[in-house]
Order: structure tokens, then C-alpha cells, then sequence
């Protein structure tokens, strides 16, 4: 089992290479906007706030909300790469652009050693899981939505297409579970850390 995701990470090097490349360029331009837009900053933390509540509770019917908002977003990621890999681009440019100006937002309206604190504690212990799935589900997307329709797979596009649906199927119960893992540490570990 091990040896199929390792193989199945190896064989789409190129394609998580890719949304990867997205993701930092989303997170720089979303870090420029912050010293251009940094009332945006109150726009981002109403919408968490209409979302998950003012302050919510540290429990596990939170942790669920956040993993049902983070598998929806991988869902997009992985099957709406079909709309010419629409889905897993703005998947990725969504988190990065949100992850690169909160992160230059801490640093900017708090000191250095507050802000390095606050991504350490509040963003790294789930991140180091939610992020690499988000990223590997947008990887598979784009594949699954474009590979079928280069020049290279003319005469056997259905076969391609069906292959990465597979591979999109069988990454997904892989994915869900690293997805519920990062919102349990969400909750329980930097919620609790960031609180404190």
C-alpha cells in the first residue's frame, strides 16, 4: 500500500510541481496585498467569522466543519480539473493568495518574534498535512482535466481519461483521512497553542 502512494507521488512529480509553483506565486501576490489592501485583512476574518462563528468552540463538531470545508475544496480540486483544470486552479490560488497575506499580516501588525510564534504554533502543526493533500488533490485535478487532451494521448484519450479518474478515486480516501488528521490538530493542538 505504501509503495502504490509512493509510486503514485513519483508518477505525478511533474504535476504537483506545477499547482505547487501556483500556490507560492498565489502566496506572494497575496503578501503584496496585504501593504496594498490591508483592510482586506477584515473582509477574510468576517467571512471566517459568518462561517464558523465569532468564536467557536474547540471541539470536535468544529474540527468536522472544517474538514467538511476542507474535502469540499479537494473534491473541486480533484474533479473540477474536468473544466480544463479550472477546479484545482482556483483551489490553489484561493489557499495560497489567503495563506501568503495572513501570513505577512501577522508579521506586519504584530513583532516578528509574536508572528513567528503564531505560524508555529497556529498554522505548521496542521498545515504540514492539510496543505501537501490540498496540494496533491489539486496535482491529481489537473491531470485527470488536461493530460486527455494533449496531442500526445490522441487515440487513446478515453483510456487517459479513465485513468486518472481511477487515480482521482483512489488518492481520495488517502487524501480525506490526512484532510481529518489536520483539522483534528487544527482544533485540538494550534487552536489550544494560539489560545494560550
Amino acid at each position: 500500500m505504501i509503495q502504490f502512494y509512493r509510486n503514485l507521488f513519483s508518477e505525478n512529480r511533474h504535476w504537483l510541481k506545477l499547482v505547487t509553483n501556483w500556490f507560492l506565486l498565489a502566496a506572494i501576490f497575496g503578501g503584496i496585498t496585504f501593504f496594498i489592501k490591508p483592510d482586506l485583512l477584515q473582509v477574510i476574518l468576517k467571512e471566517f467569522a459568518d462561517r464558523f462563528g465569532e468564536n467557536p468552540d474547540l471541539n470536535f463538531a468544529f474540527a468536522l466543519q472544517i474538514f467538511s470545508q476542507n474535502i469540499i475544496a479537494s473534491l473541486i480540486a480533484l474533479f473540477g480539473g474536468l473544466i480544463l483544470g479550472l477546479g484545482p486552479f482556483v483551489v490553489v490560488v484561493v489557499n495560497g493568495f489567503l495563506i501568503g497575506f495572513v501570513i505577512v499580516s501577522m508579521f506586519s501588525l504584530t513583532n516578528v518574534l509574536s508572528g513567528v510564534l503564531i505560524i508555529v504554533t497556529g498554522l505548521v502543526p496542521h498545515g504540514i498535512f492539510e496543505l501537501p493533500a490540498v496540494l496533491i488533490a489539486a496535482a491529481l485535478g489537473l491531470r485527470f482535466g488536461t493530460e486527455w487532451l494533449r496531442q500526445e494521448s490522441k487515440g487513446h484519450r478515453g483510456e487517459v481519461l479513465k485513468n486518472n479518474l481511477i487515480r482521482a478515486i483512489v488518492c481520495l480516501p488517502a487524501i480525506a483521512l490526512v484532510l481529518f488528521i489536520a483539522a483534528l490538530i487544527e482544533v485540538f493542538a494550534s487552536g489550544k497553542l494560539v489560545g494560550n
